[in-house]
């Protein structure tokens, strides 16, 4: 299960862990390259959603949504909730420029909550 301290590759290392598979079992199953996956490990290139819907479909048809969920680091915490969801299929429509005046908006807010002592990150 995705925590917030794990990345994608720890998490698809779990993944394959409980299969007994190797990376390039993974890719075999995933129908994808072996060398997409080694390029996935290093962070040389981004997963595209053909290849997170091979992964996905390789551990045991699970739903693309979870797979997604931690390529992009969201862990279980965050799902049902629904504001940080809208905010998730909000931002891609946002230039760079407007995403980091929201991002800044938010620690501005994390700032004021941490100085009331009304931030909790891990509740």
């Amino acid at each position: 299960m995705y925590t917030n301290c794990m990345t994608f590759v720890d998490w698809l290392d779990e993944e394959r862990n409980k299969r007994n598979w190797s990376k390039q079992r993974l890719a075999e199953e995933a129908g994808v390259s072996h060398v997409m996956i080694h390029h996935i490990y290093k962070g040389t290139r981004k997963a595209g959603i053909k290849t997170l819907s091979g992964i996905a479909k390789a551990l045991d048809d699970m739903p693309l949504d979870n797979v997604m969920n931690a390529y992009r680091g969201i862990s279980d915490k965050t799902q049902g909730d629904d504001a940080i969801a809208e905010i998730l299929k909000t931002l891609p429509g946002f230039t760079p420029v407007y995403k980091e005046d929201i991002l800044e908006y938010v620690r501005m807010k994390r700032r004021i909550a941490e100085k009331n002592g009304t931030y909790s990150p891990n509740d």
